[in-house]
């Protein structure tokens, strides 16, 4: 007896029977995509070898398939190449069935991607085909805007072959579907304008918002813009969860009982919010009524993960950062609320932190995250659901700490130390360059925007912190070297260790101060104005200082003469530069740079003639050499380890270690028989050394107060070194309107 013929089955039939006019032979050539070079689309270049697809600051990376279909409707013939022959290179012969489904997602993909400044259109040919048409860009148009929100999608004109008898009726259709497209337009255009409010809104006003004593942190808005909940750390050790009304400034206790909490994310429906709870019992994660009540936990956030969450844009499932072992990648996950389910949505590479940070655009369209590739080497990747591939938005390498949708997901708003201090800065899905939205000598991180994008919340870290002196034994207890009265940091010493050079913003913005070391008084020294300053580096006869500092957003060097009074001069203009130190007889500058790519290489630049040569080849940041000038010592920004290389030309890199992540590259030292740095075995800051003689590394104290950027100095004995730690810390929320 037959068997009967199963629901699936009759479909796969019904499908094989509708494509019967698609090719399954003979097999085609195959393409080597190794054999072929980069080339330029429209205002797009493909880079083959690299699997990507790249205009300006924007980025793709594509998969293999996608890849050669460019490759190939590229190279075809001005009647295109045939939708067949592409499915057979593409996919080969087997289940035909399920190409042209393929096809079109791939197609789709290029025709918004591609052809989102009108420089390169998709056509469908005569011959049931595809081809490229290259034109002009259509000026102002913006990179994605049809592709990820509700505005309709552009009605591409293509020339056909049509029925004479039936030219009058079609055009008649045509001319009605056109008006009701244009109508429809219209209202949602409308409809758009109406629900986006403000988009790359400019700050007019901050106002102190949530000053107690203590540490208020992770702001987040009610759905209504109306109310603020927020973690406090009060002085005494207890962390609640707190609700201010914004209008009157009243304050409520939303959580009670043991545990520290934080995190605080209010959900779209305003019913609910979630939070995090660490306590002996270990960490939760956790979901309260707005109006109080008791708690109900969803997941567990060990292993320092979850930190800021997302919820779905319709109040019903949760994402958050979530980890298995100390030694596993962090991964996004969601947890629906109804059933306490759990499914992955973002998949790092093993041997990596991982992702974490997750922010849902208000669209819905939307999921940005931050992808840590080791402990400092941050970036931001948004996750577009139709596409289903992740795409990379920045390329600094530096920690974020916080991200925010801004209204109509055009924006994010994003806290990250890419260039210098932490900052907030404007990351534009059109690709426009980052903008820094308030200029500020403080750190500012955990941004929240209400979602009319009127209001921005963040949090105004004001740190005070001084420079201690530590020896290398790992009982060594630091003794306070030279007291603080803001935040400083970058302390560097004269050969003879009686000139002192660091940074402090004690007038409300960076300078670099001079003071006879240990404790002279302090004066400023540089005139110009910064956003940021990093790394001064005085000379070793004590005469010169180096550092690098943040104008109009683009990082470069700068030189200053101490003793003559004059301004600095600028010794950098080509790509971004930061990094610098001296050689040891103090006529060449080392420093890092990008001018040849996105890529930060070593550099070296003698004064006498300016010139200067590139080092490396395989990446490098933060160089120093040897007493005796053979050897340079250097850091990478993407990878964990210690690298020396020989100050001659020529030479590969040696790896030395692997004890230094990039997080800290401001924090090490070359001295004469010893590499001091910052090692975190556990996640908090060692004092290591390793040691030339030994060939191995000697760990030394914890340094608990450590600044992220607290630089080190070595005294003349060569037995200590100065560090910068942080004594207090008062986190206030600020809240800024744009307009």
């Amino acid at each position: 007896m037959k068997k009967p013929t199963g629901f699936l089955e009759i479909v796969r039939e019904k499908r094989a029977a509708q494509n019967v006019h698609w090719s399954r032979g003979p097999l085609p050539e195959p393409i080597d995509l190794k054999s072929y070079s980069d080339f330029n689309l429209g205002t797009w270049h493909i880079d083959v070898k690299g699997s990507r697809i790249i205009r300006g600051e924007r980025i793709f990376e594509i998969d293999a398939q996608t890849l050669l279909a460019i490759v190939l409707i590229h190279g075809a013939a001005a009647d295109g190449i045939r939708r067949d022959i592409l499915c057979l290179h593409l996919y080969g012969p087997v289940r035909p069935e399920t190409h042209p489904g393929k096809l079109r997602r791939v197609t789709s993909f290029l025709r918004r991607v591609l052809g989102d400044d009108g420089s390169v259109k998709l056509l469908n040919t005569e011959n049931d085909g595809y081809a490229f048409a290259i034109g002009d860009p259509i000026e102002g148009r913006t990179t994605l805007e049809d592709y990820d929100h509700d505005a309709p999608m552009r009605v591409q004109s293509v020339q056909r072959t049509i029925n004479p008898g039936r030219t009058r009726r079609r055009g008649v259709a045509l001319g009605t579907a056109v008006g009701v497209v244009i109508a429809l337009a219209l209202v949602l255009v409308l409809l758009v304008e109406r629900r986006e409010g403000i988009l790359y809104g400019r700050v007019v006003k901050t106002v102190l918002f949530a000053q107690e004593p203590g540490r208020q942190l992770a702001p987040s808005f009610s759905p209504d813009g109306a109310q603020m909940v927020f973690s406090w750390i009060k002085p005494d050790g207890t962390q609640k969860l707190y609700i201010r009304n914004i209008a009157s400034g009243s304050l409520r206790q939303l959580t009670d009982g043991s545990g520290l909490d934080g995190n605080p994310l209010w959900a779209p429906k305003g019913g609910q919010i979630a939070f995090t709870r660490r306590g002996p019992e270990g960490c939760a994660v956790m979901t309260i009524a707005a109006g109080g009540g008791p708690v109900r936990q969803l997941g567990d956030c060990e292993f320092r993960s979850a930190g800021q969450m997302a919820w779905s844009r319709d109040g019903s499932a949760l994402t958050f950062a979530h980890r298995t072992s100390w030694e596993a990648a962090a991964q996004v996950v969601l947890v629906n609320l109804a059933d306490g389910k759990q499914f992955a949505v973002t998949n790092p590479s093993s041997g990596m932190p991982g992702d974490s940070q997750p922010s849902l655009a208000t669209t819905g369209r939307r999921l940005a995250f931050v992808r840590t590739r080791i402990a400092g080497a941050e970036d931001l990747q948004v996750l577009e659901f139709e596409s289903g591939k992740p795409v990379r938005m920045t390329y600094d390498l530096s920690p974020i700490n916080g991200t925010a949708w801004e209204q109509g997901g055009h924006s994010i708003i994003l806290s990250s130390t890419r260039r210098g201090q932490d900052a907030l800065w404007r990351i534009r899905m059109d690709g426009e360059p980052a903008e820094r939205l308030i200029p500020s000598g403080d750190p500012q991180r955990r941004p929240a925007v209400t979602d009319d994008g009127r209001h921005l919340a963040f949090e105004h870290w004001r740190v005070t912190s001084h420079f201690a002196r530590y020896g290398g034994a790992a009982d060594s207890e630091g003794q306070e070297f030279r007291r603080g009265v803001a935040l400083e940091r970058g302390l560097s010493l004269s050969a003879n260790g009686l000139v002192a050079a660091y940074v402090s913003n004690i007038g409300d913005h960076d300078a670099v101060y001079l003071a006879n070391a240990p404790d002279g008084v302090p004066h400023p020294v540089t005139k110009g104005s910064y956003d940021a300053i990093e790394t001064p580096k005085v000379s070793p006869d004590g005469k010169r200082v180096v550092f690098a500092a943040v104008t109009h957003g683009h990082l470069d060097l700068y030189l200053l003469d101490i003793g003559s009074g004059a301004a600095e001069t600028r010794l950098t203009t080509e790509g971004e530069s930061r990094a610098p130190s001296w050689s040891h007889d103090g006529t060449t500058i080392y420093f890092s740079s990008t001018r040849n790519g996105k890529r930060w290489q070593l550099y070296r630049q003698r004064l006498h003639d300016g010139t200067a040569e590139q080092l490396t080849e395989e990446g490098g940041l933060a160089a120093q050499e040897s007493t005796d000038g053979q050897w340079l010592y250097f850091v990478r920004p993407d990878r964990k380890g210690l690298w020396q290389r020989s100050t001659a030309p020529g030479g590969d890199d040696q790896f030395l270690v692997g004890d230094l992540a990039p997080i800290d590259w401001r924090n090490f030292l070359v001295a004469g028989d010893a590499v001091w740095f910052i090692s975190r075995p556990a996640g908090d800051p060692t004092l290591t050394r390793y040691v030339f003689a030994k060939g191995r590394v000697e760990p030394g104290p914890l340094v608990v107060g450590l600044l992220g950027d607290s630089g080190l100095a070595l005294l003349p004995s060569g037995r200590e070194v100065v560090l910068a730690e942080a004594v207090d810390t008062q986190v206030d929320i600020e809240l800024a309107t744009l307009e």
